[in-house]
C-alpha cells in the first residue's frame, strides 16, 4: 500500500490521550475516527501518562507533540511518524518547572519547538536535528499567553497575548515577537485585540489573525519590524465576538 501524502495524513489523522499512551490512528475518509471499523491503522505510543497536545505536518509524516507524566514533574515529549504510523524517533525535552511544549515548525534538517514552563525565564526554543537530537535550546522571559511558533524572515515569530485573560479589569493584548534563526529576540510588539494566533508572511510585514472581545477589523501598514505607520484608523463594530485581523 503506498503511503498517503502529508496533506492526507494531517486531513484523517485523530489524536486522542489513552491510558496507558498515546492513541493515534488515521480513519476513513468519511471522517468517522480511529473508532471506525474501516480505520486503516492506529497506533499508542508510550506508557501512563503520555498525552499529546497537537500534530504538526512534516515532508513525508507527522510530528507528535506531547508529554509523559501527570501533575509535576511533566516533559515535553516529542515523536516523529511516517505515513503509517511507525515512529522513526521519539524524544523528551528536559525543561525545570512545571513544562510543556505548544508548538513546532520544520526547519532545514530538523525542528524547532517552542515551549513554557512556570520558572524564570518562562519561553523557552529547542532545536533538534532530523533524528530528535537536541542542536541548541534558548530560555527568555515571555508573557503569560504563547500560543504559537511560525517561521518568518530567517527566523521565527511567536505569538499569543500578553496580560492575565481572567482579570475583569484589564484586557489582554495581541502579542508577537520575532527572533532570528537561533532564537535570540529581533523586536516584539503588542496590538490591539486578545492575541494572535495565525500568521501569514508578506513581502512587506505579515498578516496576522487573532481573536478579539468585540467584531473588530485593523489595518494596518508595517515595516518587516512590526512597527505601524500612518494609515487609516481602525474601525469596530458593536456585536460581540470575533475575529481580528491585523495587515503588518
Amino acid at each position: 500500500m503506498s503511503l498517503p501524502s502529508r496533506r492526507r495524513v494531517l486531513r484523517r489523522v485523530g489524536a486522542v490521550a489513552a491510558v496507558p499512551g498515546v492513541t493515534i490512528g488515521i480513519g476513513s475518509r468519511s471522517g468517522r475516527g480511529v473508532d471506525s471499523d474501516e480505520a486503516e491503522w492506529h497506533r499508542t505510543y508510550g506508557g501512563d501518562g503520555f498525552q499529546c497536545h497537537a500534530l504538526s505536518e512534516t515532508d513525508d509524516g507527522v510530528l507528535v507533540i506531547g508529554r509523559t507524566g501527570s501533575g509535576r514533574p511533566e516533559t515535553p515529549w516529542i515523536a516523529e511518524i511516517d505515513g503509517d504510523g511507525e515512529p522513526r524517533w521519539t524524544t523528551t525535552i528536559d525543561t525545570p518547572g512545571f513544562t510543556s511544549a505548544v508548538d513546532a515548525v520544520e526547519v532545514d534538517g530538523g525542528y524547532t519547538v517552542l515551549g513554557t514552563t512556570d520558572e524564570s525565564p518562562s519561553l523557552w526554543l529547542v532545536r533538534l536535528d532530523d533524528a530528535g537530537r537536541e542542536q541548541w535550546r534558548r530560555r527568555e522571559e515571555g508573557p503569560h499567553g504563547i500560543r504559537g511558533l511560525h517561521p518568518a524572515d530567517d527566523g521565527y515569530l511567536v505569538t499569543g497575548y500578553r496580560g492575565n485573560p481572567q482579570r475583569v479589569d484589564a484586557e489582554p493584548d495581541a502579542w508577537v515577537r520575532a527572533t532570528d534563526a537561533d532564537g535570540r529576540t529581533r523586536w516584539e510588539h503588542t496590538y490591539d485585540g486578545s492575541y494572535v494566533s495565525n500568521v501569514l508572511s508578506r513581502e512587506d510585514g505579515f498578516l496576522l489573525a487573532g481573536g478579539a472581545t468585540v467584531a473588530v477589523r485593523v489595518r494596518y501598514r508595517t515595516s518587516t519590524a512590526g512597527e505601524c505607520s500612518s494609515g487609516p484608523p481602525p474601525t469596530a463594530s458593536s456585536s460581540g465576538g470575533g475575529r481580528t485581523m491585523y495587515n503588518t
